[in-house]
């Protein structure tokens, strides 16, 4: 078992005013404190299977937040409405209560680089994403700044990348080249299907299986080139890349997987989980097997109210422990949505039997475990 202790809400105070090293989950458990894999590289890197922090095996635990997702000119109410709860309260919670070290940023693709937007619009959007990436470095948190093409932040929704999203990497990679607690998740929930066909396209890009009508009228772009992308605009951060089908499947993926560049601090793999009612074959099948080979995440998770009583409520637990076998950790969603979660904006966790059903309760209940707690 893994686990990764928390520092004290005395080094919390001071990480506010500028001590953000270590942060919390820093300060690795006795029997992981001796990795020495990588060592010389400062902030995130990932050596075989496991991501490091400074050296020292980092299990990330944490939330999503919706709230950076909406840019100032996108009307869209979940997203405004977490947008306004996003500050030091909201993470020191996340912190503090949930034994939370990661949190994971959902932006815009078209508020970095829709050119029918002005260019104060975007260096407007820009700028708000380092305040929010700022504060939540202040505090000691790793960041995952995960690109989305979704209706929350006014996106149109393609089914794979295409030029846009090359276009915002080239806006957002070279603004946090410098910041090795930053991770990149290249492109949030691609729509591609788990052939042999399907996953090629993935990787290089191409016209097929998905053509460019159904991509909005924009060629598929590879994840390859998204990764060259990055690491041509001198980013050398971790990027993570998501499976197929809405990340909900790695099935197929060990023969296409992507190729680093020369300095590049690491390629990870990121998964959606859930559905996982299927029980341990279909995890194992579907995510696991990656896990013995390179550095897998799941970066979102949750099952809500209409899920209590059924196998998702009942199975939860054992997933998660699951997960915890193979030390794959979770930024799960979300802290800033209530009924996922969260309950209220006092940040009570979602739990069956009470008045706002949901995961949270079985969730930070295996935050605090992992934490030593």
């Amino acid at each position: 078992m893994t686990r990764i202790t928390m520092f004290g809400s005395a080094c919390l105070l001071a990480a506010v005013t500028g001590c953000t090293d270590p942060g919390p989950g820093d300060a690795a458990a006795p029997d992981e404190a001796q990795v020495a894999q990588d060592a010389t590289v400062t902030g995130m890197a990932i050596s075989g299977t496991q991501l490091l922090r400074d050296g020292a095996v980092f299990v990330p635990r944490g939330f999503n937040m919706i709230g950076a997702l909406t840019p100032a000119w996108c009307n869209q109410g979940s997203g405004v409405q977490a947008r306004t709860h996003y500050g030091t309260t909201e993470l020191t919670a996340a912190i503090n209560t949930w034994h939370a070290n990661t949190i994971r940023l959902q932006v815009s693709q078209r508020g970095l680089e829709d050119p029918t937007l002005t260019a104060d619009q975007r260096a407007a959007y820009l700028s708000a994403i380092h305040t929010d990436v700022s504060l939540a470095r202040g505090l000691g948190l790793v960041v995952i700044l995960s690109m989305q093409d979704q209706s929350i932040g006014c996106g149109p929704v393609h089914l794979l990348p295409s030029q846009q999203t090359v276009d915002a990497w080239n806006v957002l990679a070279p603004s946090f080249a410098s910041s090795p607690y930053v991770m990149f998740e290249l492109f949030n929930e691609p729509q591609n299907t788990d052939s042999a066909a399907a996953w090629e396209q993935w990787r290089i890009g191409g016209t097929t299986p998905i053509t460019t009508a159904d991509n909005l009228g924009d060629a598929p772009v590879g994840f390859q080139t998204l990764v060259n992308t990055v690491r041509a605009a001198g980013a050398k951060n971790v990027v993570l890349a998501d499976g197929a089908l809405h990340a909900e499947h790695f099935d197929g993926l060990a023969s296409h997987l992507l190729t680093e560049q020369t300095g590049g601090h690491g390629i990870g793999y990121a998964f959606h989980p859930y559905y996982y009612t299927p029980g341990t074959t279909y995890w194992q099948n579907s995510w696991g097997y990656l896990a013995a080979t390179r550095f897998i995440i799941a970066t979102e998770w949750d099952y809500q109210s209409d899920d209590c009583g059924t196998t998702a409520q009942s199975l939860a637990p054992a997933f998660l422990t699951w997960l915890e076998g193979k030390h794959i950790g979770m930024t799960a969603h979300a802290f800033d949505v209530l009924g996922t979660q969260v309950a209220d904006w006092s940040w009570t966790p979602t739990q069956c039997g009470t008045a706002s059903g949901g995961s949270g309760a079985d969730l930070k209940a295996w935050f605090t475990h992992l934490a030593g707690g």
